[in-house]
């Protein structure tokens, strides 16, 4: 854009200093030259900074384009790491699905052959519960009916001995 305004210049310039030529001196026509020796130096010296800067904005550029295609290259690797790390965890994720789903099922069925040892010992428990019980109510009876038999013996076994207690005093 300073260059533009440069070359502008430089035409007005030129159109201002063109008719001038033909109606001067050698002298002036010199001193002329020279004062636009000494603009065009001027102008070269600006048109040379002015590159320089654009040489370094195109730099600082392209270096940007380096940096920025550089950090698209590293987030490229990080998505495709992280894409590959959610793919193994949801194939770790399925495996141990899959392995708990299996221990699950024969954890299930240990339960369901200790649930019916269980309930296999329970019966059993209740039908000898069942006989001691009735057992012990036979016991009880028979306890019962050897006490009755035991006191009426002692009874019987008293009167045989009164009674033979009177007959041996009688004789």
């Amino acid at each position: 854009m300073r260059s533009a305004y440069l070359l502008m210049s430089l035409l007005l310039l030129c159109s201002a200093i063109i008719p001038a030529f033909a109606a001067e001196s050698p002298d002036a026509m010199g001193k002329r030259i020279r004062d636009m020796e000494k603009a065009n130096l001027v102008l070269q010296e600006d048109l040379a900074r002015t590159q320089l800067e654009l040489d370094n904005t195109l730099t600082k550029l392209k270096t940007e384009i380096v940096a920025r295609k550089t950090m698209e290259a590293q987030l490229a690797e990080e998505v495709a790491f992280r894409t590959k790390q959610t793919e193994d965890l949801a194939k770790q994720s399925a495996e141990l699905t899959s392995a708990m789903n299996a221990k699950l099922t024969d954890l299930k069925d240990v339960l369901a052959k200790q649930a019916e040892q269980i309930a296999a010992v329970t019966t059993a428990l209740d039908s000898e519960k069942n006989t001691r019980i009735a057992a012990e109510t036979d016991a009880a009876k028979l306890r019962a009916k050897m006490a009755k038999d035991n006191k009426r013996s002692h009874i019987i076994g008293y009167a045989l001995s009164g009674l033979l207690g009177a007959v041996a005093i009688s004789r």
